[in-house]
């Protein structure tokens, strides 16, 4: 359904995790997403190149009080932020995906035109002593204003909901959830600009 409906409106981009991809708690998960646990904000694919842009996010079961989704918008930034570059990486046991890329990328007249966070998928570079103190600082600061309730929206999608959400500019997560309360089960793909 989400694959039809996605191909309505634009090319489902596929990826190592498919056409679409199940988003339900599993033993031996390959990806976080994939437990019941809280999902700090983040964007999703900063180990690709292109990074995917729209997400669509269709609730098909929620039967569990947390397991709320969250999204996070915000627009001012650190310089060093627009500079440095990391490496974000993805390790599966058939594929390993790379990406260097800035947190926050500036287009050509100096506008916002992406941001990237996803803290347990990125590899800072090695950098001077008083570089690597300032990128630290920039970093830390930002997730903090990240994680902060200021910023995030938070809500529960039901079953029939669909979440479209631009990739390259808001990052999402969830709260935590009991599976023992029932299923939650959402399912999504990606789409691009075009």
């Amino acid at each position: 359904l989400i694959v039809n409906f996605s191909n309505s409106i634009g090319s489902v981009r596929r990826t190592n995790f498919g056409e679409y991809f199940d988003v339900k708690s599993v033993p031996n998960p390959n990806d976080l997403a994939y437990t019941s646990l809280p999902l700090a904000p983040h964007t999703d694919n900063p180990y690709r190149n292109p990074v995917p842009c729209i997400q669509l996010l269709h609730c098909i079961k929620n039967e569990v009080r947390g397991g709320l989704s969250t999204l996070v918008e915000f627009k001012e930034y650190c310089d060093i932020l627009t500079k440095i570059k990391v490496k974000f990486k993805f390790i599966d046991k058939d594929v390993v995906l790379e990406n260097w890329s800035e947190l926050i990328q500036l287009d050509e007249n100096h506008e916002l035109k992406q941001v990237k966070f996803s803290p347990r998928l990125d590899f800072v570079p090695i950098l001077d002593k008083e570089e690597l103190d300032l990128y630290y600082n920039a970093r830390n600061k930002i997730s903090e204003m990240y994680n902060s309730d200021k910023y995030r929206i938070e809500f529960k999608l039901m079953p029939g909901d669909l979440m479209m959400m631009d990739n390259y500019r808001l990052l999402h997560g969830r709260t935590s959830f009991d599976t023992n309360e029932g299923n939650r089960y959402l399912q999504g793909c990606y789409i691009d600009y075009d």
